[in-house]
């Protein structure tokens, strides 16, 4: 019998797999500006400083983010109406769709993994994982 943390050590390196497998080499997005749009898409205005520390990158890295989403019509800046000297970043419903699409299609490759696989997928215990992950996010 594992132990958790022997379990914890194998199961973070078939989801790193996972999530590289899943991942669009040919998206028209990285993996970096998907997530930057998630954090936006998923609070409705918020500052680039805050983009930075939920993305856990530095703020000039934020600031190339936000400013290529930008250009991509997938968000906008506007003034923050309780702190005018303060920028909120907000998703576009251009963003809110590209950010469905990217979703849609990651979660497509990973059905598309679990159909191929011999392994028997107990559905029950994806969703437990679906569940801690949400509770620490």
């Amino acid at each position: 019998m594992s132990n958790r943390a022997e379990v914890a050590g194998r199961l973070s390196l078939v989801l790193g797999s996972l999530n590289r497998r899943i991942r669009a080499a040919d998206s028209e997005m990285s993996v970096g500006l998907v997530s930057a749009l998630a954090t936006i898409v998923d609070r409705d205005g918020v500052r680039p400083s805050d983009v930075a520390k939920l993305e856990r990158v530095a703020a000039p890295s934020a600031t190339r983010m936000i400013a290529e989403l930008e250009n991509r019509g997938l968000v906008r800046r506007e003034t923050d109406p309780d702190d005018g000297r303060a920028v909120l970043v907000r998703a576009t419903a251009a963003g809110n769709g590209a950010l469905a699409d990217a979703r849609r299609e990651r979660a497509d490759r990973l059905v598309a993994l679990l159909e191929a696989s011999d392994a028997d997928v107990d559905l029950t215990q994806l969703e437990g994982l679906v569940e801690i992950g949400r509770a620490h996010v």
